[in-house]
């Protein structure tokens, strides 16, 4: 896990402001919390940068390249990705009881900076 050959990737800023608002909700119940959280996503996003076809497909929201889904397990959210030929990138940080396909007008409003995975998406 966590090979060197990963693909670059990138988080829509919208997502990167759900993973945070997550994460800070976690922080407020404890560390411990917040800890198990940041590491149950570094986990998940591992997974999906080793192998980012390899993951369901999302078929509610057409897109070409199609959209996968992962879930964080032990945690009620949901990474939905587009593999792409220059990387990967996050489309959403979805908590499992939002509205389904609310993030896809992210597909189209954002150009993605596609580089290298360093560090904590949790800011």
């Amino acid at each position: 896990m966590g090979g060197i050959d990963q693909p670059n990737w990138d988080e829509h800023p919208d997502a990167a402001s759900e993973l945070e608002y997550a994460a800070d909700r976690y922080l407020a119940a404890s560390t411990l919390s917040a800890t198990k959280f940041a590491n149950a996503v570094e986990i998940a996003l591992t997974f999906i940068l080793d192998m980012p076809n390899n993951w369901a497909v999302y078929y509610e929201v057409p897109a070409n390249p199609e959209i996968h889904k992962k879930s964080i397990a032990g945690y009620p959210y949901i990474i939905f990705f587009q593999p792409r030929e220059e990387g990967v990138l996050v489309l959403a940080y979805a908590h499992e009881k939002k509205r389904v396909g609310y993030w896809a007008n992210r597909l189209n409003d954002y150009t993605p900076k596609m580089k290298p995975r360093s560090g904590s998406p949790i800011r």
